[in-house]
């Protein structure tokens, strides 16, 4: 699991190295798992500097996110792991906490559904939203879809305007 994370790490950074070459914005999107991983390339990025950092449906830790998840929950209690603490500290290289407080995104865009049970809000989703609301950056758009899951709250980012 943390090879492929890796890999798909290496890829985006190197991608994203052609376009600060180029001089372009670098504008990073993270919806479920992925938050995980535009959350350590922001740090990355020379000056920490993103233009538009969106995140929908992430979590806080990777692993304690996985441990409680519905859908990953099992694949993690099985992965030779005593607990989930155990089991963060294995993948914590890819938690968006231990990367997004270095963060400095011109604009702020994350949803989150109070409901979702593939990345529990209460506590997961809610300790990621405090973090995104303390970010350095002029906007934030950072809203919680009372009652929705991990789905509805996607579909309703999509209907708030994401694409702008």
């Amino acid at each position: 699991f943390m090879n492929n994370m890796r890999q798909v790490y290496d890829d985006a950074m190197k991608r994203i190295n052609e376009d600060i070459k180029q001089w372009r914005d670098i504008n990073l999107m993270g919806i479920s798992l992925g938050v995980c991983i535009s959350s350590k390339i922001a740090a990355s990025l020379p000056d920490k500097r993103v233009k538009n950092l969106v995140s929908l449906v992430g979590g806080s830790r990777l692993g304690l996110s996985a441990w409680d998840s519905i859908l990953t929950g099992h694949v993690a209690k099985k992965s030779g792991c005593k607990s989930a603490e155990e089991y963060e500290e294995k993948v914590a290289e890819f938690s968006p906490l231990n990367y997004l407080n270095e963060v400095n995104a011109e604009r702020v865009f994350a949803r989150f559904g109070s409901s979702d049970l593939l990345i529990p809000y209460n506590p997961h989703g809610k300790e990621l939203k405090n973090i995104l609301i303390n970010l350095d950056s002029k906007k934030k758009d950072i809203k919680v879809y009372l009652f929705a899951d991990h789905c509805s709250a996607i579909f309703f980012s999509s209907s708030a305007g994401i694409h702008r």
